[in-house]
């Protein structure tokens, strides 16, 4: 048996039971379990976390605003009170001493080492505790020797402080390291943003003594895996785990109920697995760059996604199932094996950005047209011959990107997209500029470089002394254009 350590204890608790033997008929608003006394009844799936910190000084805190001591709300951090004991409410026929406390199968040895008393229907906890080693969740559960009590138990979790983890008590752990180097970092406990970038550290459980953090970066740290002590940071709206090496989305970041944005490119994922009621606030997720070929159904569980980057992956289809992400704004498939766009995508009425840079698309569906609410659209390095004439009702339309295609001529009525601002075209074999795309009126930036323009219109030069930029280099025509009205004109540095 390890030795113990006597150290004082602060104590947060929700404590989550059920009989087999209903009693709530017994229950009246005299009960200490209304009065406002140190627990809070909840269902048992649904317990929040709550920590016991273990400590040889004076200072605590806790990683919620709203925390429960003694069952009194605090909307404000405060030093913690010491108290070592569980008020439980048991039915009145059931006899106490026949209540024994065991620590559920397959607990951290951790579990083992702690001793409880049950005295005036109070479960007392011993201050004597082993050594942890990283935060250990325990879950114990009451069994009475006459059998009178069934699924009764509590969960506890244990955890030590930042500035403890960084004494002896942390010593030979992972936990410490992070601890050190946060001390050395001289990060203040306020701190919503902490950055872990290449420093090869695994043991997030000091963490959990900032109240306040929201934006974590744990870029380039060689990580196979994530470990469970990221868990704990519920107060977490952002996660940067890119440029890993993690194989799938780590289980133990998928309780994290606040995150926001979760960065995890540059990995070597190979599906998106999601369950029900998992990220349930996610709203941008970053796969970019990883093994993905097939994404399976699961990604409809991201019910709050709204902008999704799945670009540098090797996947060849846009399942239908996709349609379903009803918030999804950003859509990014760029550099795939993509082959055709999906129709029913149209579906998604928030849809304003759809990147598809870089894949094997020959054919535009005439539905694009039903595409509404588009702003931003990249089809550049495709195989696309032509714009379909329906191209022109896409009336939100503000960047255009069909750059090194095969596409010969642009629809005569361009000039529908009353929005457009900029139209990239370079790299194409487009003949001639047509002269309705000169006559949008909002339009910034228009750029043909690098295709098979011999003549170019008389507007051109109106379009010119208007400050607005066209690029033109790398055309046959390239600099002394076959218009007489324009010859003068030099264009080289237009646009610079």
């Amino acid at each position: 048996m390890k030795s113990l350590l006597t150290v004082k204890i602060t104590l947060i608790i929700f404590i989550f039971f059920s009989c087999s033997k209903k009693n709530d008929s017994n229950i009246t608003e005299q009960d200490p379990l209304y009065q406002g006394n140190s627990i809070k009844i909840l269902d048992k799936e649904k317990y929040e976390e709550s920590f016991i910190y273990i400590s040889k000084s004076e200072t605590y805190f806790f990683n919620h605003k709203n925390i429960f001591l003694y069952g009194k709300q605090s909307d404000t951090l405060e030093k913690l009170k010491h108290f070592n004991s569980i008020e439980l409410y048991i039915p009145s026929h059931i006899n106490t001493n026949s209540i024994e406390i065991f620590p559920e199968k397959n607990s951290d040895i951790f579990c083992y080492d702690i001793q409880f008393k049950i005295s005036n229907r109070k479960i007392y906890i011993s201050k004597k505790f082993g050594i942890l080693k990283t935060i250990t969740e325990c879950r114990f559960k009451l069994v009475s020797s006459n059998d009178q009590m069934t699924n009764i138990g509590f969960n506890l979790k244990f955890n030590y402080t930042l500035y403890d983890w960084a004494s002896e008590l942390g010593n030979n752990t992972e936990a410490q390291k992070t601890a050190k180097f946060i001390l050395a970092k001289k990060y203040n406990l306020n701190e919503k943003e902490i950055n872990l970038k290449r420093t090869k550290l695994k043991d997030f459980s000091p963490l959990t003594s900032f109240s306040n953090l929201e934006k974590l970066n744990i870029e380039e740290n060689k990580l196979y895996d994530i470990d469970k002590s990221i868990s704990y940071l519920n107060t977490l709206k952002y996660l940067n785990l890119s440029k890993n090496r993690l194989s799938k989305i780590p289980e133990n970041i998928k309780r994290l109920k606040n995150l926001e944005t979760l960065n995890i490119e540059n990995n070597k994922i190979t599906k998106i697995e999601v369950n029900p009621n998992e990220f349930e606030n996610l709203n941008t997720l970053n796969l970019s760059f990883n093994n993905i070929e097939v994404i399976n159904k699961e990604i409809i569980n991201l019910v709050k996604i709204k902008n999704l980057n799945l670009s540098l992956n090797k996947i060849e289809e846009i399942p239908d199932y996709i349609s379903s992400l009803k918030n999804l704004e950003s859509l990014n498939f760029n550099h795939n094996k993509i082959i055709e766009i999906n129709e029913k995508l149209k579906k998604i009425k928030c849809l304003n950005k759809f990147f598809l840079e870089g894949n094997k698309i020959k054919l535009i569906p005439k539905s694009i047209s039903k595409f509404k609410n588009l702003k931003y659209l990249d089809l550049s390095s495709n195989e696309i011959k032509k714009l379909p004439s329906t191209f022109i009702h896409l009336n939100n339309l503000v960047y255009l990107d069909i750059s090194f295609n095969f596409i010969e001529t642009i629809p005569e009525k361009i000039n529908n997209l009353v929005l457009l601002k900029y139209f990239i075209a370079e790299g194409n074999n487009i003949i001639r500029i047509p002269e309705n795309l000169l006559k949008i009126e909002k339009i910034k930036l228009i750029n043909l470089k690098s295709n098979e323009i011999h003549f170019i219109d008389k507007n051109l030069y109106n379009f010119i002394i208007n400050n607005r930029s066209i690029l033109l280099e790398e055309n046959p025509g390239y600099p002394n254009f076959g218009n007489s009205s324009v010859q003068n004109i030099n264009i080289k540095n237009i646009g610079s």
